[in-house]
């Protein structure tokens, strides 16, 4: 690197974002020279599936197809009930009002 080492051995970083690496140099006291590091990012470990085994767990399409059927039924039901029912209620006749038969 084209930057002096700092004598008092203080570390110096260089980050490189477009290479995604940091680079750290300091003075060596030992030997009379920079010493380099470079760190970069370790590559993630891949994991595999187990051969045979899928990685999800997904339903078989009847069971889908009647669980459908059945929360269809469910919100039929639902709906029945929320709605006012149509049975015929009394009316208060109000005093004076000739009564309809």
């Amino acid at each position: 690197m084209g930057i002096a080492a700092d004598f008092s051995g203080s570390l110096m970083l260089f980050p490189d974002i477009s290479n995604n690496r940091i680079y750290l140099k300091r003075w060596n006291v030992n030997n009379g020279s920079a010493d380099f590091v470079e760190f970069a990012p370790a590559p993630q470990p891949v994991v595999e599936a187990e051969q045979g085994q899928p990685n999800a767990a997904y339903a078989a399409l009847q069971d889908f197809q009647d669980l459908q059927e059945t929360v269809e039924q469910l919100k039929k039901e639902l709906e029945k009930v929320k709605r006012p029912s149509a049975v015929a209620r009394p009316v208060k006749k109000e005093k004076g009002q000739p009564a309809n038969e």
